[in-house]
């Protein structure tokens, strides 16, 4: 059996969009599978910025302990397979603790989407790559499967770590556009607005973006943060935008850009990290003076729909090419 374990979900996130994606997908393709879930302490972000930095330690250490209460119960067996939302699990050497001293120890498998190894993530500029990176050599040594979005990230861990190159798998990440595009298919679009899908933390570069305003004062440029109070605002202004623009130095895959372009905007990249696998060269730049040439030239609404449609099929077979893997490495006969 599959045991998943997500994320606490967070409307502001695309956790509560994995909350209803995974179970679906699972019940699609006809996988047998229980979920252990931890105690919400939040709603919102408060302290952090990618997940609110008590709100996910408390559901993750809640969680822990519940499936470590069904391990001793007998209702999780080594027989089952652990499938976590995310890997990045402080706690999570509990399971080998157990396993090691006579308890149940079912394969751990689960997404990785990010840590100390990547000098630009929040975990390495927060400092705690001095005890974040061990850690990580610890979890990579009794994680058995491993999910990452792109083989930019697969490669940073290998570059990084002591690992069997083996364990990691490239699937994507699921994306199902059409829960929020259909609905706003008849909102017009201004040719003129710009906009910056991106939190305003320090990877993501948005001082970058503040200076176009003086590059081209004949456009709009706008932040989804200064406008957005929820998820259904931030959609409506991704759907009255024409272009959406990217300048991080941290992506290992990329929902913001994903859903902006779903949404009908042109998207422009710079030609660096997982961007150079989802997006093809007409979308990437590699100079300031390159982005500007892009945002002054003919862009076509076909280009984005042909990208859109790409990335719609490619992303909507990850979970069931995680669950295919997990099925034929541990549970099939």
């Amino acid at each position: 059996m599959l045991v998943w374990l997500p994320l606490e979900p967070l409307e502001q996130r695309y956790t509560e969009q994995w909350s209803r994606w995974w179970p679906a997908q699972f019940r699609q393709d006809g996988i047998e599978f229980t979920t252990i879930e931890g105690k919400k302490l939040t709603d919102t972000i408060k302290i952090g910025s990618v997940l609110d930095a008590y709100g996910t330690n408390f559901w993750k250490m809640t969680q822990l302990a519940n499936l470590i209460e069904a391990l001793q119960s007998g209702r999780v067996t080594s027989e089952d397979v652990l499938l976590f939302a995310d890997l990045w699990f402080p706690g999570i050497e509990a399971l080998q603790y157990i396993a090691c001293l006579g308890g149940q120890r079912p394969k751990i498998t689960g997404v990785l989407h990010a840590g100390t190894y990547d000098p630009n993530d929040f975990t390495y500029r927060e400092g705690m790559r001095p005890w974040g990176h061990l850690l990580e050599e610890a979890w990579l040594s009794m994680f058995d499967l491993i999910f990452v979005a792109t083989q930019y990230h697969k490669q940073l861990i290998l570059k990084n770590h002591n690992i069997d190159s083996n364990k990691l798998m490239v699937t994507g990440l699921p994306f199902y556009p059409d829960e929020f595009t259909k609905s706003r298919k008849n909102i017009m679009k201004d040719t003129n607005l710009v906009i910056f899908p991106h939190r305003l933390d320090k990877e993501k570069n948005p001082q970058d973006f503040d200076a176009l305003l003086r590059a081209l004062p004949g456009m709009t440029f706008s932040k989804t943060t200064d406008h957005c109070l929820n998820k259904s605002a931030y959609y409506d202004m991704m759907a009255g935008a024409s272009v959406a623009i990217s300048f991080a130095d941290q992506e290992t895959f990329g929902y913001a850009m994903l859903e902006a372009t779903a949404l009908g905007c042109y998207p422009l990249v710079p030609d660096r990290l997982s961007y150079l696998e989802i997006f093809p060269r007409q979308f990437r730049f590699q100079t300031y003076q390159e982005l500007i040439e892009k945002l002054k030239s003919k862009r076509t609404i076909e280009e984005v729909y042909e990208i859109a449609g790409i990335h719609k099929d490619r992303y909507a077979q990850a979970i069931t090419r995680m669950s295919e893997a997990i099925y034929n490495r541990f549970i099939t006969k």
